[in-house]
């Protein structure tokens, strides 16, 4: 019996158990699943506070690493490092810290569990880590990594840049999550081919739900808007909030829920207040992937006011369940949907314009019925896991001969 090649999978975040929602990294969690066959897999995470440092998920070994003692141990909260550092600049202290601990953990596990490979989400600062482990320690090692967005769309300035073309000159590939993501890396001199495969989707999980129950158990007697992601700046929470007043005045039945968490929720809540419109928005907080579908079949409209993003599983999510789906003006937005055909699209950061397609559209819900399905089976020849994850299989097997 030949034995399984070792990948060691590099990332900041990744779920504690599964269905977690707090962890994150459930779409690396999934993709692992789909690899497990194939290659014998570990995954490498940093510590997170009232998580065990040595588990497994599913026979997907996990460890984390510590980096640094106190509160300050915990880049990883309820959004990503990046938007952590973004937030508090005082913790850019610990990066140092984080990157030396990052980088002798990866060693030590290659050396102990002799590792063939590694596959490193997003190039900074998985991708860096990795690639100066390769640099430093084994030249021989193969490094995949994978953008996500977060990594490549952020002003990083001249030592970003700096950073992720030593990144890329050594990778031995990389794969993004959207075509747009494929021009910023060549435009930072990347010269091999560059692989755009999305993250997938559990179409099992992610279809059209029956339960009439959801509005009334949270206390919507009329039309609800939906919004599911991180509480940051990127996504352009507070422009929908900006609409609401408008579609209130029109639409007095109508509610926002706002599912998810993120460090300007407090921020958010203060501009419900000012703006008058807190009986309107309800916080639900984290929801699981399992009662996800729920409430995206509940939605009349799931909204996605993004100001950048790489590709986001929302709107495979919710086109799945047979949501309608309004989302602001971005490339990867355009290639899934079609202006009017099977969902909208608004410019950025107009809070107006966003409120008057809100509008006609609660006024004409039922012109857009034969539309659900349609998304639905586009979905599936799409995001479905299966898809993505023969595709890295085949990448892994064809570009890195493993």
């Amino acid at each position: 019996m030949i034995s399984k090649k070792k990948m060691l999978v590099v990332t900041t975040s990744f779920p504690r158990f599964v269905g977690d929602v707090v962890g994150g990294g459930g779409f690396i969690y999934e993709l692992c699943q789909r690899l497990n066959d194939e290659y014998n897999i570990s995954v490498l995470v940093p510590a997170m506070k009232g998580t065990q440092c040595e588990y497994e998920i599913n026979k997907i070994y996990v460890k984390r690493f510590k980096y640094f003692p106190g509160a300050w141990g915990d880049l990883i909260g309820k959004s990503s490092i990046i938007e952590n550092l973004r937030l508090n600049k005082t913790k850019f202290i610990v990066v140092p810290f984080f990157l030396f601990f990052n980088l002798t953990a990866i060693v030590r596990f290659i050396k102990k569990n002799k590792i063939d490979f590694i596959h490193a989400h997003w190039t900074v600062p998985s991708g860096f880590v990795s690639v100066l482990s390769k640099i430093i320690f084994n030249k021989k090692l193969k490094v995949l990594i994978t953008a996500h967005g977060s990594d490549i769309n952020i002003s990083w300035g001249i030592i970003g840049r700096f950073i992720n073309k030593i990144v890329l000159k050594n990778t031995n590939g990389i794969t993004v999550v959207s075509d747009e993501l494929k021009t910023k890396v060549l435009a930072l001199g990347y010269k091999k081919d560059i692989d755009v495969i999305p993250m997938g989707i559990n179409t099992d999980i992610f279809k059209p739900s029956y339960d009439n129950t959801i509005k009334s158990n949270i206390g919507i007697k009329g039309y609800m808007l939906l919004f599911v992601g991180i509480f940051n700046e990127v996504k352009g929470i507070e422009y929908l909030l900006g609409a609401l007043p408008s579609v209130i005045k029109e639409v007095p039945d109508c509610k926002l829920v706002l599912i998810g968490d993120g460090d300007i929720k407090d921020k958010l809540k203060m501009l419900c207040n000012k703006l008058g419109i807190e009986n309107h928005v309800l916080f639900l907080g984290y929801i699981s992937q399992n009662e996800l579908p729920k409430y995206y079949s509940s939605a009349d409209i799931v909204i996605l006011p993004s100001l950048n993003e790489g590709s986001p599983l929302v709107l495979p999510e919710a086109l799945s369940c047979g949501a309608l789906v309004i989302a602001s003006d971005l490339p990867i937005y355009r290639k899934h949907i079609i202006d009017g055909k099977n969902g909208f699209i608004v410019p950025r950061q107009d809070s107006a314009i966003l409120a008057s397609k809100i509008i006609d559209i609660l006024a004409n819900l039922n012109k857009y019925d034969s539309v659900k399905e349609s998304n639905r089976n586009y979905v599936a020849r799409v995001f479905s896991w299966e898809i993505i994850g023969n595709r890295y299989k085949n990448l892994i097997e064809n570009t890195f001969e493993i």
